[in-house]
């Protein structure tokens, strides 16, 4: 009903509207007589809807309130009358929740105390305020702040587990190997989470089985362990059933899913393993491995220590994958390494662009003298400096120059050089160095190969003094041999006879120079086939003891030498049987007692000795010992080394190609022996002869 105010209502009518028609509910209380006096239609309206029957505003007026008030409604209020009564101030109860015909409403009330000019309590001012709007906003601020409460803490769970998961990933990345990635995962996992144990499994594609990498913490030594070391693919294991699958397998308490987990049937659990969780490692399209773990709790999927596991999978199969490949590049460099130290050549790496030695094999370091090989990783200009400041000069500048131009791109194609060792000998090399260059095209680094042809340089000079030593060697018989046959033809032209003393001395001279000319050319042919493999052995059953005296009666007719046979273990007579090449060993034989005639004072005695050498050696030693201008001690060592010359003291002895002992040897080495020399300058050689009694035909 619309309200119609006059302009003339008097005060106190203007109040009573005021107060009927505020929002707020007032009331009037005579504490005294415990009853309301008078309230506003908001009050009443509450009381209302508070009362357990049907109310009019005359049943409420005027009387006690304990015959309306709810029971709850009755209980605070009786409590806040009491209390301006007894404290003489003000009471704010708490806020009321109504639930009237399924609907919730909330309120604020008061109760202020009102005083008689004794001060004494009379009447309570009751007031309501309707908050249900506020408190419904309020109720929702408070669930947004819960629901944002509980978002930051889950936040603050993920940052916490992906922070573990960025320190995992951090400590397996510069992991290089496989055992090295095991430690490092399975103690930073354990570090970070609360697990019985954390273990780390390898896949093995050769042999399909998975191999424990590292368990953290260890197992004591006389528990049974719950996983094992090594796991086939084909086994029943959960270790095999994970490692055919992408998704981790997760029991999240052992002791409800017992029956139903091989493990917890193979293995005899500690009761202090609640749950597993076994995840599958995969880099791309292949398996690495299995990551596994034990708790004392139960785990769920969506748990953060889970949740790290799993995260921490892929940057822990990569680890796995980048230390399988890196296994892989060390077995490759290290076979081929070894390869390279096997290779006679001189070879070297090294990176680009500052020149660091990478590599050097057997053949340079010694080539070096060992410079190269102590300073690897370092720069050719930087082992220059140590080499400078330690006072010596780098004896291979002509190296690392060689190996600059190729890190400036140039091909070098067979360059010689030569290279001064430590010990102030030079040696002869060819050296050759390519650029090394990259998919982009870059240099990356050289290589640089060097040939050593000292051998073939001592070989090309010796072979120039043997050419010229054949010259003049031929040249002296056939010298002769021409002035001999001159001196017939001359005898023949004037009449005279052949059967004088000066022809018969041409004849003879011509006889002996041309066995000379036959021995030198027979040196010659078997050197030719011996350098083509070519110089035949025929081996037969012979008297060792027989050709020995065979051959030194010869020398005896032929040089008028005193030569003596020194028998050792062996009577006068008695044979000495033995396998070998009988015209090879009596050309071994000539060639040394011939050597010990021309190099000895004719009044000195010659003594060619043989000794039988019983079991285990079962060879004969034969020795020829003279005492003539000896052999320097330099010389010893290169003594049967081809075209070498011989450096005799007196070199009017000397004749010959200077291959006759380089045959002895190979001729000797032939029929499965050895020759060696011992000898004094000035006071005379021995040559040991050592030869096995029973040999084999060689191929």
């Amino acid at each position: 009903m619309p309200i119609h105010v006059s302009s003339t209502i008097d005060t106190a009518y203007a109040k009573m509207l005021m107060l009927r028609h505020t929002p707020v509910g007032v009331a009037l209380y005579d504490v005294q007589a415990d009853m309301l006096l008078s309230a506003n239609t908001r009050f009443i309206d509450f009381i209302q809807r508070l009362a357990d029957h049907p109310l009019q505003p005359d049943d409420i007026i005027g009387h006690p309130y304990t015959h309306w008030l709810s029971h709850h409604f009755f209980e605070n209020s009786q409590r806040a009358l009491l209390h301006i009564t007894t404290q003489t101030t003000s009471y704010i109860p708490p806020e009321q929740h109504i639930v009237t015909d399924g609907h919730s409403s909330y309120w604020d009330w008061t109760i202020q105390p009102l005083y008689d000019p004794q001060q004494t309590v009379t009447h309570a001012l009751a007031t309501l305020t309707d908050i249900t709007q506020h408190v419904l906003k309020r109720q929702q601020s408070e669930q947004r702040q819960e629901s944002l409460a509980q978002a930051c803490i889950q936040i603050e769970e993920e940052r916490k587990y992906l922070e573990i998961i960025s320190t995992i990933a951090q400590s397996v990345q510069g992991a290089l190997h496989l055992v090295e990635v095991g430690q490092t995962a399975t103690r930073t996992i354990y570090q970070h989470i609360t697990a019985n144990w954390v273990a780390l499994y390898v896949a093995n594609d050769q042999q399909p089985h998975l191999s424990c990498l590292d368990r953290y913490p260890a197992p004591p030594a006389e528990s049974r362990q719950t996983d094992l070391l090594t796991v086939s693919y084909h086994s029943r294991e959960l270790l095999a059933q994970a490692s055919n699958q992408r998704e981790a397998i997760i029991f999240e308490d052992i002791r409800q899913a017992e029956p139903a987990c091989p493990s917890a049937q193979h293995f005899a659990l500690p009761s202090h393993f609640v749950s597993y969780i076994y995840i599958p490692l995969w880099f791309k399209d292949h398996f690495e491995g299995l990551l596994s773990a034990s708790f004392a709790h139960p785990i769920q999927r969506d748990n953060a220590e889970v949740q790290t596991l799993i995260g921490s999978a892929t940057h822990i199969a990569a680890a796995l994958a980048h230390a399988r490949l890196q296994t892989l590049i060390e077995a490759e460099h290290k076979h081929l390494h070894t390869i390279l130290d096997q290779i006679p050549d001189s070879i070297l790496l090294v990176d680009a662009p500052d020149g660091k030695i990478s590599y050097v094999n057997h053949a340079a370091n010694q080539l070096s003298s060992g410079y190269l090989q102590q300073h690897l990783g370092t720069s050719f200009q930087q082992a220059h400096a140590n080499l400078m400041q330690r006072g010596n000069a780098p004896p291979h500048a002509n190296i690392t120059y060689t190996i600059m131009r190729a890190l400036q791109g140039e091909t070098v194609y067979r360059q010689e050089h030569t290279i001064p060792q430590l010990d102030g000998i030079h040696t002869f090399q060819i050296g050759s160095a390519v650029p090394i260059r990259n998919e982009e095209n870059e240099i990356s680094g050289a290589i640089a190969i060097f040939q050593d042809i000292t051998d073939l340089k001592n070989i090309e000079r010796q072979k120039q003094a043997f050419l010229s030593l054949v010259s003049h060697e031929l040249r002296t018989p056939v010298t002769a041999i021409q002035g001999f046959a001159e001196i017939l033809h001359m005898q023949l032209e004037h009449g005279y006879a052949l059967d004088n003393h000066r022809s018969q001395r041409a004849i003879q001279g011509i006889i002996e120079y041309c066995q000379h000319l036959t021995y030198l050319i027979e040196e010659m042919l078997d050197l030719t086939h011996l350098e083509k493999a070519q110089l035949a052995i025929e081996m037969s059953k012979q008297d060792l003891h027989a050709l020995l005296r065979h051959v030194v009666e010869t020398h005896q007719i032929i040089s008028a030498r005193q030569l003596r046979i020194h028998l050792d273990s062996l009577e006068a007579d008695e044979p000495l049987l033995a396998i070998f090449d009988a015209y090879r060993i009596m050309q071994v034989l000539n060639n040394l007692i011939s050597n010990a005639i021309r190099y000895s004072p004719k009044e000195c005695e010659i003594i060619i000795g043989l000794r039988h050498l019983p079991a285990p050696d079962n060879a004969a030693l034969l020795w020829i010992k003279d005492e003539g201008v000896g052999i320097p001690e330099q010389d010893l060592s290169h003594l049967f080394e081809r075209f070498h010359p011989n450096n005799v003291v007196d070199r009017s002895r000397s004749s010959g190609l200077g291959i006759g002992l380089y045959l002895v040897k190979e001729l000797v080495t032939r029929h499965g022996g050895s020759i060696w020399a011992e000898s004094t300058q000035d006071k005379g050689s021995t040559f040991y002869v050592r030869l096995p009694l029973t040999q084999q035909a060689p191929p």
